[in-house]
């Protein structure tokens, strides 16, 4: 009897491997499929044509298929399975679309039945379903199970370990001070690209935002914005960049001359604080996991990434204001966390969340719609706190509005350009004039020339970029003329919604398509560069920033490491893959909707949402995946967050007395 037991339990583990097998094989054939059209005519020559040549790494695809499949068929306890197949379904729509996007530009590789290309482009999207729904299915499983390691209090793992190795003895310091060991260890490592960069790494927009604090130039320094257009006569900062940055730099540069006879003076100090400032809120963020009860080993993990993620090195000493919203960004959430998982409103962690809120606010135009919904959500989720929310969001409300429509245009700072939030709409017209020519009526081209220059606007067009056609925005635009203007992009939308389509999935794909977009790097090479320009601009000051000697040959030799391959090396090309954290993103969030503690779930959406709109504001602006230092908030969040999200759902309470040491705990 036990051996028909045995032998009927044995069969249908015999089958059910078997049909794992025939699964995995049937995947890595169908993934082994180029969506390249080989130009046969028949569907079945299509696909035979289709398969790519043998290749060892490939083949090793298979048992790594059959691994995954294998784990998650054990895995049936998986509820709520729209959390699995809904982003897998995406996944794998993404991973057909944006090859045909990053090939050619559109989706017409994917058409047509008579050559077999969409039968074959199905094939490959049910494959990478089926692949990520396993994989989403095995994760949540297993962050279900997951357990932090935490730190207990009565047994302090490194303190009572006698002798001395060196890991052991870096952790003890870091439990006994947990802001200051990661706050030193990154400022050190740091160092030598303080030096290597030294005075200041420049980028695109640095010019442009140095000239505007220097009225005996003359110039606005953005192209639309001409210096006739100013709201008042020699007063040239405008909003095209954040005021209080524009004013920041301008004080340092200041500072610099006045103290030290140097721009080269100014402009580093002003670095160099605000890399005191970054390096200060990571180590801050890493004093308050390490309050939650997270080992000292993974923080460590956390540190390694903060100190070699290409990313946040590149903005750490770069003039531009990223580097700081994304402190500020950080810095809320650091504050946020603390409130969800129990710690009591206090004066200092108010002091902390104004000076946050300010920093959102001022330094970054979307800042306030992360901010202003982000706690709108957080009154709904948190009734104890709800009044006190509200009337928080209300001041951000108020403020926001004072300063840009009140004491800016009072102080003289002229307003930005209209196009900059119309990234979207200028794009898909630009598009619809370029394919569609002929279908434009003469009232329909009056009515798009009266916004945009329309001789130009097909050539300007691209797919990735929406900045040339943004260039071609007609400032002096009136509101009737806009009103107009929409209309026909409506009427031209609806007559050819899937240009429109390709139009914004083009300039958007590869913040969703995990291919061999990475994120961009300046060297220091393109910074030289970018200070000669800057130079030429600032010429007539009769002062100019410049590069020493002594650090040149460490710039070369830097550079030629990153020329070489070195963003190529796989831990550097994974962390400079921009899709990879929008799609860590997503599975966080359906990995939340699964929670089934009500309050838990609550409180980790809410933990969730700024990230989220973060996310979803890259599809307002004007670039491609490729050009993603408005990602910089997540890429430099993304570790701190699983880890927060895992505490909160299985939250209890905490001292968090820690924190004491930390220079935000005022």
């Amino acid at each position: 009897m036990n051996r028909t037991k045995d032998n009927g339990g044995h069969s249908k583990s015999s089958h059910a491997s078997g049909r794992l097998v025939a699964l995995s094989i049937c995947v890595w054939m169908g993934l082994s499929l180029t969506l390249k059209d080989p130009g046969k005519p028949q569907p079945a020559l299509n696909l035979i044509a289709s398969f790519q040549h043998f290749d060892v790494g490939r083949l090793l695809l298979l048992p790594g298929l059959y691994f995954l499949f294998l784990r998650a068929s054990d895995l049936q306890a998986v509820t709520k399975r729209w959390t699995c197949l809904i982003p897998a379904c995406f996944f794998a729509l993404n991973m057909v679309l944006g090859f045909a996007f990053f090939e050619e530009g559109s989706w017409n590789m994917l058409l047509g039945l008579h050559n077999g290309q969409l039968i074959k482009a199905v094939l490959v999207c049910l494959c990478w379903t089926a692949v990520f729904d396993a994989g989403l299915k095995w994760l949540y499983v297993n962050l279900d199970k997951v357990s932090l390691p935490v730190l207990e209090a009565s047994q302090p793992p490194y303190a009572s370990r006698k002798g001395f190795h060196p890991l052991m003895g870096y952790l003890r310091f870091f439990q006994n001070h947990p802001f200051l060991t990661p706050f030193l260890t990154m400022l050190v490592l740091y160092i030598p690209h303080f030096l290597i960069a030294y005075p200041a790494m420049f980028m695109g927009d640095t010019w442009s935002i140095i000239v505007q604090g220097y009225p005996e130039l003359g110039m606005t320094g953005v192209t639309y914005l001409q210096p006739e257009s100013i709201i008042r006569t020699g007063i040239y900062v405008n909003q095209h960049h954040p005021v209080v940055y524009t004013l920041l730099v301008h004080l340092f540069l200041q500072m610099g001359t006045g103290l030290f006879g140097s721009l080269n003076a100014g402009i580093f100090l002003l670095c160099l604080s605000q890399s005191v400032c970054i390096l200060a809120v990571f180590a801050h963020l890493l004093s308050v996991l390490y309050a939650a009860g997270i080992k000292p080993k993974i923080l460590l993990l956390i540190l390694v990434y903060l100190v070699l993620h290409p990313q946040i090195r590149n903005f750490l000493f770069m003039v531009t204001k990223d580097g700081l919203y994304a402190a500020c960004f950080l810095l809320m959430m650091a504050e946020l966390f603390l409130l969800l998982a129990g710690k009591t409103i206090s004066r200092k962690n108010g002091t902390r969340i104004v000076l946050a809120a300010l920093g959102m606010l001022l330094l970054r135009n979307e800042g306030k719609y992360v901010l202003i919904l982000s706690g709108l959500l957080a009154a709904w989720a948190n009734r104890e706190s709800r009044k006190r929310i509200l009337c928080f969001t209300a001041a951000a409300v108020i403020f926001s509005l004072g300063v840009t429509q009140g004491l800016y245009p009072l102080l003289g700072f002229t307003k930005g350009g209209k196009q900059e939030a119309l990234s979207v709409p200028l794009q898909q017209t630009a598009r619809i004039v370029k394919e569609h020519p002929e279908d434009i009526s003469a009232e329909e081209r009056e009515a798009i020339d009266a916004v945009l220059d329309y001789s130009q606007l097909a050539e300007a067009y691209n797919p990735d970029t929406a900045d040339g056609v943004k260039n071609l925005f007609r400032q002096e635009a009136s509101s009737e003329a806009l009103l107009r203007y929409f209309r026909t992009w409506l009427g031209l939308a609806l007559r050819h919604p899937d240009t429109c389509l390709q139009a914004t999935y083009g300039n958007y794909y590869q913040y969703l398509y995990p291919g061999d977009t990475r994120i961009r790097y300046d060297t220091y090479g393109w910074s030289a560069w970018m200070c000669d320009f800057t130079n030429e601009k600032i010429a007539g000051l009769g002062k100019s920033f410049s590069l020493p000697e002594w650090n040149k040959r460490f710039r070369y030799i830097s550079d030629s490491l990153v020329d070489a391959g070195l963003l190529h090396f796989p831990p550097f090309s994974l962390m400079m893959t921009p899709a990879l954290y929008n799609w860590i993103l997503i599975a966080l969030l359906c990995w939340v909707c699964r929670e089934k503690d009500r309050r838990a779930r609550s409180l980790s959406l809410v933990m969730l949402f700024p990230s989220l709109l973060t996310f979803l504001v890259l599809f307002a602006g004007p670039t491609n995946g490729y050009y993603t230092r408005y990602m910089l908030p997540l890429t430099s969040f993304m570790p701190f967050l699983p880890l927060m999200l895992i505490h909160l759902t299985r939250s209890r309470e905490k001292d968090f007395s820690c924190l004491s040491a930390s220079p935000f705990a005022f």
